[in-house]
């Protein structure tokens, strides 16, 4: 199916390691500063909103609209709400996917709204694109409109055609040049949207990301089932994935050397059974209780914590347990 492989993505969260010791630090990008907003708080003021923003929380896709500045969120009424769940099958990750593509990576409000050309179509990208769902530029972005009869029309550019799903209703918040909260007729969808990624592409994402040794060693050792088991499960899969270099580098598990059991312990502790995108992990407290692995025992055994990395180009880390570091250690 075309495109699976970037849809992969909206049940793992991948987060590229280039650490020296396969536990190692996750890049992150984290919150801007100076940004403010908070989008689940905002619509908790605003009953009428109560399932877009249940589902918001429920995919962390709220994490990702408050780490960033200068974007628009279109929001949707619990009617327009009910119906994008039920185009969606009620499946967490497909709405994840609809909610991106309602959240655009611009700031736009009914100002800029009006300075549009009528009857011409302009685009903007949105955070399904920036998250990598999209196959296309096309399926990432949405197309807006001055209509001619008054008012303005939002589709996905994927659309074919000058018909738009959803109209501009009015402005619920407008910070300007930060954050626009604008409610839409509709939801935005197109043929596509909502489709289920195949779980054997998920080699090829990593692949595709740098990580080719750690997906030929989670072929050959059979971890890879136990990470489709985790996909298919609601919650999701996070992967703490190493690239080819860390397994080079100094102070590095020599993976050929080490016993069947220890190895296919080790690439079990770099997943997480739920899925964790990389702006959730920055809003981590360092108090919080760690994070279970597909490899931690009932005792707490290869459990991670993520803490702040000062002086880094990255901004979270991963702390491994002590009886990881004893346990897989060269």
């Amino acid at each position: 199916m075309a495109g699976a492989g970037a849809q992969l993505r909206r049940v793992v969260a991948l987060v590229l390691l280039a650490c020296c010791s396969m536990a190692p630090a996750a890049t992150a990008r984290g919150m801007s500063a100076g940004i403010a907003h908070n989008i689940t708080s905002f619509l908790s003021g605003h009953p009428e909103y109560k399932q877009y923003n249940r589902y918001l929380t429920e995919t962390r896709v709220c994490d990702e609209i408050n780490a960033r500045g200068g974007v628009t969120v279109l929001v949707l009424g619990d009617g327009a709400m009910s119906t994008l769940v039920s185009d969606a099958g009620a499946d967490l990750g497909a709405i994840k996917n609809a909610l991106r593509l309602h959240a655009l990576l611009d700031y736009w409000d009914v100002k800029k709204l009006k300075a549009l050309p009528t009857g011409a179509d302009t685009l903007t990208d949105t955070f399904y694109q920036a998250a990598g769902g999209a196959a296309t530029s096309a399926t990432g972005s949405v197309k807006m409109a001055k209509l001619e009869g008054g008012g303005f029309g939002f589709a996905s550019a994927a659309s074919p055609g000058d018909a738009y799903d959803a109209t501009f209703t009015k402005a619920l918040k407008q910070t300007q040049y930060d954050f626009a909260v604008l409610e839409v007729s509709a939801p935005i969808e197109f043929d596509g949207l909502f489709d289920g990624p195949s779980v054997a592409s998920l080699t090829r994402l990593l692949e595709k990301a740098g990580c080719k040794r750690f997906a030929a060693l989670i072929a050959s050792t059979g971890v890879l089932k136990d990470y489709q088991a985790a996909m298919a499960d609601k919650a999701g899969l996070t992967l703490f994935a190493p690239k080819d270099d860390a397994f080079l580098a100094k102070g590095a598990p020599d993976v050929d050397k080490m016993p069947r059991a220890d190895l296919v312990a080790l690439l079990r502790y770099h997943a997480l059974p739920g899925y964790n995108p990389r702006p959730s992990l920055k809003l981590v407290k360092a108090s919080a209780r760690p994070f279970r692995t597909l490899a931690s025992t009932a005792g707490g055994k290869d459990n991670v914590r993520t803490k702040p990395l000062q002086g880094s180009h990255t901004d979270t880390a991963l702390a491994i347990s002590a009886h990881h570091s004893r346990r897989h250690a060269p």
